[in-house]
């Protein structure tokens, strides 16, 4: 204001001396003149110049210049072209030619002005001279967006004049070019120059360099260097308008470089003042210091101070970013309800916050809502991890259909992720519990072709020779685990497959083979589980394959295991009597004592209870014996064991057609006895006593029937051989004696017989 104060006055004075002067001497009209163009009042001082240019007084070279520089200012450029060019030609050695050489350049444009400024580099021209045309040249090029070529210029008029203005305007130029340069020798010349400038003892000059150095190191990513730049700035010069500018960007810099503390404490101050960049950065320190409830307050208030502000889409997210990280799902599900269409620079992340949510709180509905919007929307990783959250968000669900789908999808849009391949060993999975199996095996048919040497190939044939087996189709589940153990021979679960191997070889019967597997298996040292189901299977062909006395050893191991209640009740009373005819009564003890346990049944609990009698006999254990058989017959069963338990408490038994086996016809009723003889365990003379005299005596018929003797009636089996020594003797009757009076039931019985069982063979 005081400078335009000043000049008004100047500019009153000037009017009555224009008037005063109109008839002075031309020298003074000339100084006159000269003062109004100093004083910047060109038009004025053109008509001066105009009126005195004819006077042969005057030094017509000055006076050339002088009108040339009016006719510049006021925007004549020919006139001006022309005075100059006149200067140049007709004065050729006047002091005001490289001047006049210098505006004219600058009026034209183009090559030419490249030409004219070029043609003052020379040594005969001053430096200011130089320096100037120099600086022009370099502006000149720099606006032809020639930074190489205007830089150049630019360094050579700060050599030609060092301390010159000019030359510090020009290095501040270069240094704008230079910072912004591909080349890191540049950037670190144009810092240089900037720091140089900055120790100047020009206030402006400094302060442009000091801002320009801070922003430089701001963009490279130097912050602390950048933030001790500002602050340098903001120190120097308090009042400036670039000192407000600074505090801001020390702020960036300072949260930038990971110093949360010290740009929350500047920010604070200029977010009371207003500012909205320092708003977000409050909200934004307080995150990276965990600060949460503080950070969603202040994300709060910068939205509500800035609604429609450039960081509020950036200040909801990451208030939606602390509300996640705080576990305040309910909180982040009602954000994404209030806007359901986030800002879409974010939105993929938002829906990712909000599936994470809804899982957290049990809501997989939600979730799946937002893992398909990621999925549609999203691209690379964060689609991929979509996809694969919604594949795992379907088995959840138990959607075993579309979570095959997803995991499909998931391996064909990005056939290369680490996750590939388990995706498609997944999708057979889940094919399986849709009921899809052969779809699950394709999946895993299509895993070993694309991904041979996956970890999970490997566990695809094993998934697919189960399948296989589940389905009994043993032939090709040796085929699959066959390649298994070919391709994959250090697989983890080996001796699990080589089980199953040979479950699959027992399932089409060829035994040695099943053998061979199960015996492999237990070599490769399976799991407890599998070792005890492998020996188990293992003592199963054993026994049918001769290897009683081992396949005794190994059931009798695996009492005490689980794997006994696999074991048939039949299995057990057999190695009951097998390790009882080793004399190992303590093993068949305890088989007994399982078939008992499990009461299944009352012929079977008789059938444990009367082994477990045998046991505790051949143990030597009296009492517990007698408990045994004590129990055998209170259970009311009818099989050899009962009959066992009878025998050896001296209970009367008697043996009898109509109470036979179901194997025993009646006319076979020998067989009888030899199953009383073998199963429970009776003499032969004891067997033919409890078919006759036992039986005659227990029907109240003892003095009638049932004995040899006389008085008595009786039918008599004539037979060739002793049946005291095998009774397979009653098979084939040389004779039957009948009694009188009986011939024709004996009769019709015999044609009933010859009947029924044409190749049985008895007498009469």
């Amino acid at each position: 204001m005081f400078k335009r104060a000043c000049f008004l006055f100047a500019w009153a004075v000037v009017l009555p001396l224009a008037a005063q002067l109109s008839s002075a001497l031309p020298a003074d009209r000339l100084a006159f003149a000269n003062q109004l163009a100093k004083r910047g009042l060109h038009a004025e001082a053109l008509k001066e110049y105009e009126a005195i240019r004819e006077v042969k007084t005057l030094p017509r070279d000055e006076i050339r210049f002088r009108l040339g520089e009016a006719y510049r200012h006021v925007g004549r450029t020919a006139e001006a072209l022309k005075e100059y060019a006149d200067l140049i030609k007709d004065h050729p050695q006047s002091r005001y030619v490289d001047y006049a050489r210098l505006n004219r350049a600058l009026l034209l444009t183009g090559e030419t002005r490249v030409k004219e400024l070029t043609a003052l580099d020379h040594v005969g021209a001053s430096d200011t001279i130089r320096a100037t045309a120099l600086y022009w040249l370099g502006e000149t090029l720099e606006a032809q967006k020639n930074a190489k070529g205007a830089i150049g210029w630019y360094l050579k008029a700060t050599e030609v004049a060092p301390t010159n203005d000019v030359a510090r305007l020009s290095r501040l130029r270069a240094a704008s070019l230079l910072s912004v340069s591909q080349d890191m020798r540049d950037r670190r010349q144009a810092q240089a120059i900037y720091l140089d400038l900055a120790l100047g003892d020009d206030p402006h000059l400094a302060e442009e360099a000091l801002f320009f150095a801070g922003m430089m190191s701001y963009r490279e990513g130097r912050h602390r260097e950048a933030s001790q730049l500002f602050r340098r700035l903001a120190a120097r010069f308090p009042a400036s308008d670039r000192a407000k500018e600074c505090a801001i960007y020390a702020a960036w810099s300072n949260y930038l470089d990971g110093r949360y503390g010290e740009a929350l404490e500047i920010a604070a101050r200029l977010r009371d003042e207003g500012n909205e960049d320092a708003a977000y950065l409050v909200a934004a320190s307080l995150r990276k210091l965990e600060r949460r409830q503080d950070a969603v307050d202040a994300y709060s208030l910068a939205l509500a101070k800035f609604p429609r502000g450039r960081h509020a889409d950036t200040e909801w997210f990451e208030r939606l970013t602390v509300l996640a990280a705080s576990g305040d799902n309910a909180a982040v599900l009602d954000e994404l309800a209030k806007r359901p269409d986030p800002p879409a620079k974010t939105s993929d992340r938002a829906w990712s916050y909000g599936c994470e949510a809804a899982i957290a709180v049990t809501n997989y509905p939600r979730a799946i809502e937002f893992a398909t919007l990621v999925a549609r929307q999203a691209k690379g990783e964060m689609a991929l991890n979509a996809v694969h959250r919604l594949a795992w968000l379907h088995e959840k669900t138990e959607n075993w259909p579309k979570a095959a789908l997803a995991y499909r999808v998931l391996a064909k849009n990005w056939p290369d992720a680490a996750v590939a391949a388990q995706a498609l060993y997944q999708a057979g999975g889940a094919e399986v519990r849709a009921g899809r199996p052969e779809q699950a095996r394709a999946d895993w048919t299509n895993l070993l072709a694309k991904y041979p040497d996956s970890p999970f190939a490997s566990e695809a044939l094993y998934a697919r020779a189960m399948e296989e087996l589940r389905k009994k189709e043993y032939r090709a589940a040796e085929r699959s685990l066959d390649e298994l153990s070919r391709r994959f021979p250090a697989f983890a679960k080996r001796a699990e497959a080589l089980y199953w191997w040979g479950v699959a070889a027992n399932g089409i019967g060829d035994a040695p083979e099943a053998e061979r597997h199960f015996r492999a298996a237990l070599e490769a040292k399976p799991p407890a589980e599998f070792e005890r189901e492998t020996r188990l299977e293992l003592a199963f062909i054993l026994q049918k394959r001769g290897g009683e006395r081992e396949a005794a050893e190994i059931f009798a191991g695996l009492l005490d295991t689980k794997a006994v209640d696999r074991m048939p009740p039949s299995e057990l009373a057999w190695l009951a009597e097998f390790t009882a005819g080793v004399t190992n009564y303590a093993a068949s003890l305890k088989a007994a004592q399982v078939i008992e346990r499990r009461k299944i049944g009352s012929d079977w609990n008789q059938i444990g209870a009367t082994l477990a009698g045998e046991a505790h006999e051949g143990l030597n254990e009296t009492d517990a014996a007698v408990a045994a058989y004590t129990r055998a017959l209170a259970t009311g069963a009818k099989t050899a064991s009962g009959a066992k338990a009878a025998l050896a408490h001296g209970i009367p038994v008697v043996l009898g057609n109509d109470t036979s086996c179901q194997w025993v016809a009646q006319y076979d009723f020998w067989r009888e006895l030899c199953y009383f003889h073998e199963y429970a365990g009776a003499s032969n003379a004891c067997a033919l006593y409890c078919a006759t005299g036992q039986s005659a005596r227990m029907a109240g018929l003892g003095d009638v029937t049932g004995t040899l003797r006389p008085g008595l009636c009786a039918d008599m089996l004539v037979t060739s051989e002793n049946p005291l020594a095998d009774l397979r003797a009653l098979e084939q009757a040389a004779a039957i004696l009948r009694r009188q009076g009986r011939g024709k039931e004996a009769d019709d019985l015999d044609a009933e017989r010859a009947k029924r069982y044409p190749k049985t063979n008895g007498t009469r």
